[in-house]
């Protein structure tokens, strides 16, 4: 997937997955919205990709900006575990 479109989706992911649904839809496609950590942390994994929102029990500057109500997704690429991007609040970054 180009990184536009993957950045594109995780903008979207990123929309729907912090509310109380158990599936994103998109293009008319399935997928489960998973829970970890007690609930806390939330994923959904699309074409190969696994969007991850942040554990607000981390003591990380990503859990402590996940406290104050940032809302913060990772994409992670499944085969190799590889970091892509994060959405934060809607913008996408690679940094």
């Amino acid at each position: 997937m180009e990184d536009i479109a993957l950045h594109k989706l995780a903008q979207v992911v990123s929309g729907h997955i912090f509310g109380a649904a158990k599936e994103f839809v998109f293009n008319e496609e399935h997928f489960p919205i998973q829970h970890w950590k007690g609930g806390s942390v939330r994923g959904v994994d699309i074409w190969g990709y696994r969007f991850l929102t942040q554990n607000p029990a981390k003591k990380s500057k990503w859990g402590k900006l996940a406290q104050q109500g940032h809302k913060i997704v990772w994409v992670i690429r499944n085969r190799d575990n590889v970091w892509m991007c994060k959405c934060v609040d809607g913008e996408v970054s690679t940094a």
